[in-house]
């Protein structure tokens, strides 16, 4: 026994033993309080063994540990110089030593005696032919790789890791007569990894061997496949001398050798389909009974590899934030009053994601309410650089399409709906929606019914790399902020890098130079929006006046210029009454000039509205247009169509509707409004929804006019069909509405 406690020592671990069997009352209380605390109990079976009340009571401690939590205890039995049958059935020198006992626990010890005489272990005889060098070596080695087999080490400072990793309820596939992969998914820092160790500490028992790969993607790219596949075989077999020459021959290695043992294997950070192949291969590879747990950014990447399940990990929710915000920014103390709102601040700025709660919070430890102030300012210009670079990873792997509607997504349209974003991009929409798709799996975006939405650490992310294109504003793809858009366009900075502009007047007036505009050549996207109704506070008496509080300064008293490239041209309360005499708008796909002072839109060939696939135009109004040829009081129309018509010479359709306020109170809102034009028999020809922003309380009747383009749907009326409009709310209603069929005789008109 000597040889076998040097032996463990040596490799790191702890050994608890006694060398006689005469102790007192006090030590024997101390030897059956380390049985409990050990996780691997080894019962050495000598000749005399059975003569020692101590060891017979000792042995029934044991048995009833593991009775009571077979998990965590692992008993082996040493058979040293007997054999287990004679343990097992009390024979030879065990059943001469039972004569001579007379204690009231005999029946108990007998018992104790035949469990583990049925228990694996070894003989000494028959593992090693005698030879206690080698026998002790094989016995110090197994012990060793158990205890190596043991919890990973997470943290101290744990909120919500082991309550998520319990919702997902994993046990429920240990003893299964399946292989299970199953994914985990989430933004960067949001604890993946994290919650993968709470599962493994949870799951680790449950199975013959154990893996966890953590990292994989740094890892593959410092050290390579076969480096993991190596680990993944030593962690299962724990064979130390195993060569893997290829990541080839480590599949055929993994294939051939896991086979055998229900495993449990977690795979960390998997980024790639190469990286799945060589680690994870396919179900068929796993004895029934394993479970495969894999963490990605990349949902498509999981469901691609048979995942039957994928948990998508939110962010912290307010309380679990809070208290995790504290333990690195106040060390667990209650904070001062004094610093209260500025960590309100910060949490609502990390909106739950634990790795920026970690970062952000130890950054503040010990510092001043000044310096608080200054490090918050500082983050809404420039990101921390750990969280912004852990982030912008998803973004990398995106292609130049993906990438640009993410940064339009950030900079321009979270919380818009996902329609419109189609519509103002003018893409094909089988595109899109590939496009959107990857960005979902990436989990970059979500779609939250039909609204487009991101993480506030994410939208900072986008907007930090439009920030990190030129440190001058005007030579920046996409501008949104007030103080920004204000420089370029008061001060005459902008250039043609300018793809999109954006400016919420819920928080800023309109001062500029109309003269910035002819820089702009390449802008696609024009926004000067109210963004909150009921945050705009200019003082003036009715909303369809708003255009008396936009200061454009011009030389002839008129707006000279607007890019022909503008998609979206979106002015609340334009303050010229014609748009720029020189503007083509072939490219423009939704107009909206509400409360403004327009009065004409444009003439000529330019008045066409048949060029386009669909049009939108939002402006202020109380009639419909005489160039509608079918009115009528009210939300819908039936229009008669004109006898043999022809559905091939059918350009298409316009619509209007003159929305009105039903009340001016600035506390109701509407959310949408929509358009259906359908036959008779109720079959949908075709169909929009007209976005509207969070609270956009009109104030004053406005005008919807849409144009859509015919498509084969249209053979679907007969004689007539029906155009309804629909607002969702409480705070308007369509007063009157028009429509007109375009047919080729009209192009000249």
């Amino acid at each position: 026994m000597d040889h076998l406690f040097s032996d463990l020592k040596r490799k790191g671990i702890h050994v608890y033993g006694k060398h006689n069997t005469r102790i007192n009352r006090e030590q024997e209380e101390s030897s059956l309080e380390a049985i409990e605390r050990s996780r691997v109990i080894i019962v050495i079976f000598s000749h005399s063994y059975a003569s020692s009340t101590l060891c017979l009571n000792e042995l029934v401690k044991i048995l009833e540990c593991k009775k009571s939590n077979k998990d965590k205890y692992e008993v082996w039995p040493i058979f040293y110089d007997v054999t287990p049958a004679m343990v097992r059935n009390q024979k030879g020198s065990y059943e001469q030593a039972f004569m001579n006992h007379e204690d009231s626990n005999v029946i108990r010890w007998k018992k104790a005696l035949t469990s583990a005489g049925n228990l694996s272990g070894w003989d000494l005889q028959n593992t090693t032919n005698g030879n206690e060098s080698k026998f002790i070596d094989i016995i110090s080695k197994e012990i060793f790789n158990k205890l190596v087999d043991g919890p990973i080490p997470i943290g101290d400072n744990l909120v919500g890791l082991y309550a998520r990793a319990e919702q997902m309820n994993l046990l429920q596939f240990v003893g299964s007569d399946k292989v299970h992969i199953i994914g985990i998914c989430g933004i960067g820092g949001i604890g993946k990894t994290s919650i993968a160790k709470a599962i493994y500490n949870l799951m680790y028992k449950h199975f013959e061997a154990c893996s966890f790969c953590e990292d994989i993607k740094d890892v593959v790219n410092r050290d390579g496949l076969v480096h993991l596949q190596t680990k993944l075989l030593d962690d299962i077999l724990k064979d130390d001398d195993l060569q893997i020459p290829s990541v080839s021959e480590g599949v055929c290695l993994i294939k051939r050798r896991v086979k055998g043992k229900t495993v449990f294997i977690v795979l960390d950070d998997m980024d790639n389909q190469n990286q799945f192949e060589a680690l994870a291969g396919h179900p068929n590879w796993y004895t029934p009974g394993s479970l495969i747990v894999v963490t990605s950014r990349d949902r498509q990447l999981l469901k691609a590899n048979h995942a039957e399940q994928i948990y998508d990990i939110d962010p912290l929710n307010d309380e679990e934030a809070r208290k995790l915000f504290n333990k690195y920014a106040f060390k667990n103390q209650q904070p001062r009053d004094e610093f209260t709102e500025c960590a309100n601040r910060i949490l609502h700025y990390v909106d739950g994601l634990p790795l920026a709660l970690k970062v952000i919070g130890s950054s503040m430890f010990n510092k001043t309410l000044h310096e608080w102030e200054h490090e918050i300012d500082n983050l809404q210009c420039s990101p921390n650089v750990v969280i912004q670079q852990l982030l912008k990873e998803s973004y990398d792997g995106l292609d130049t399409d993906q990438k640009n509607i993410f940064l339009d997504i950030a900079c321009f349209f979270r919380r818009e709906k996902k329609d419109y974003v189609l519509k103002v991009m003018d893409v094909c929409e089988s595109s899109f929606a590939t496009n959107l798709r990857v960005l979902v799996d990436k989990s970059l975006i979500s779609v939250c019914g039909d609204r487009i939405k991101l993480h506030n650490l994410v939208q900072e992310m986008g907007r930090q790399i439009i920030r990190e294109e030129s440190e001058e504003p005007g030579k920046r793809s996409r501008l949104w902020s007030p103080t920004d858009v204000l420089d370029v366009l008061k001060n005459d900075k902008g250039t043609e890098f300018i793809k999109g502009l954006a400016l919420d007047l819920s928080s800023t007036k309109v001062n500029i130079d109309g003269q910035s505009f002819t820089k702009l050549k390449n802008i696609q996207l024009l926004r000067i929006y109210i963004g909150d109704l009921s945050s705009y506070t200019s003082g003036i008496n009715c909303i369809s006046e708003l255009w008396k509080e936009t200061n454009v300064r011009t030389a002839s008293g008129k707006l000279e210029f607007f890019s022909n490239e503008l998609q979206l041209l979106c002015w609340h309360g334009y303050p010229f009454q014609h748009l720029p005499a020189s503007f083509c708008p072939e490219s423009l796909l939704v107009l909206d000039l509400s409360f403004s002072r327009i009065k004409q839109l444009w003439s000529g060939s330019k008045g066409r509205i048949d060029v386009y696939e669909e049009v939108n135009i939002f402006l202020p109004g109380s009639r419909i247009p005489g160039w509608f040829s079918n009115e009528n009081d009210g939300d819908i129309i039936t229009l008669e169509l004109p006898p043999h018509w022809c559905y091939q010479k059918l350009k298409g359709v316009a619509t209007c509707a003159v929305i009105t306020p039903v009340n001016n109170s600035n506390e109701s809102t509407y959310s949408e409004i929509s358009c259906s034009v359908k036959n008779l028999h109720g079959d949908l020809v075709a169909g929009v929804s007209l976005l509207a922003t969070d609270d956009p309380n009109i104030g004053s009747d406005q005008i919807w006019m849409w144009y859509k383009r015919s498509n084969p749907r249209w053979r679907k009326p007969d004689d007539q069909f029906k155009v309804s409009f629909v607002c969702v709310g409480i705070n308007c209603k369509v007063k009157k509405c028009g429509v007109k069929l375009i047919f080729e005789e009209d192009e000249s008109k």
